[in-house]
């Protein structure tokens, strides 16, 4: 094997080491919508004056952030803001059947590459992209269309013999951008 073969091996291992090695923690909790920074409230009222949306503040190992949950047309919504306000991402709950048939094939395709076996929980589009586009994707025939968006799955999945809770991030194509596994704060110890 020739050295740059052979770089290029490590590269790639220490890629997909990094991918799967990687933690997720949340926790979320209720937000007064007194305390809702007025950027983030006017974005959700442009969207729809009649939403009732509970608010949340989530603390993870990324940074803090600032999100809206509420259902529209049976969807449901997760508006994600920074801490004072700027929209960062919509994400949209999807059911695995609603999702296109390429799709499917794709993300299925994926996750047997990666686990030895698998239950889906959860399925998000999660759309980005500038405020403006953002604001009227929801009216949008189509807002795969006019927004970028990516996949966030949760999912239970065996790897290595033992079953875990995982968070993948995929892109379009339903290649795996992230692998974190979900980490549980232990909340029997007492701590000081």
């Amino acid at each position: 094997m020739n050295l740059k073969a052979i770089v290029l091996c490590n590269l790639f291992m220490l890629i997909a080491i990094t991918a799967i090695g990687q933690k997720k923690y949340e926790k979320e909790s209720r937000l007064k919508q007194e305390k809702v920074p007025s950027k983030a409230l006017q974005f959700i009222n442009s969207l729809d004056k009649e939403i009732k949306q509970k608010w949340f503040f989530e603390e993870n190992l990324k940074g803090n952030s600032i999100e809206a949950k509420f259902k529209l047309n049976k969807k449901k919504y997760s508006v994600e803001f920074d801490t004072i306000g700027n929209l960062q991402d919509i994400e949209i709950v999807y059911d695995y059947k609603e999702l296109t048939e390429a799709e499917q094939k794709n993300i299925t395709k994926s996750l047997k590459k990666s686990f030895e076996s698998y239950k889906i929980k959860k399925i998000q589009k999660q759309y980005t992209g500038d405020i403006t586009t953002l604001a009227t994707f929801e009216s949008a025939k189509s807002p795969n269309e006019i927004c970028n968006y990516a996949y966030e799955i949760v999912l239970k999945a065996r790897k290595n013999k033992e079953w875990k809770l995982f968070e993948i991030a995929m892109n379009v194509k339903g290649e795996i951008i992230e692998i974190s596994e979900i980490i549980f704060r232990n909340t029997d110890n007492l701590e000081y």
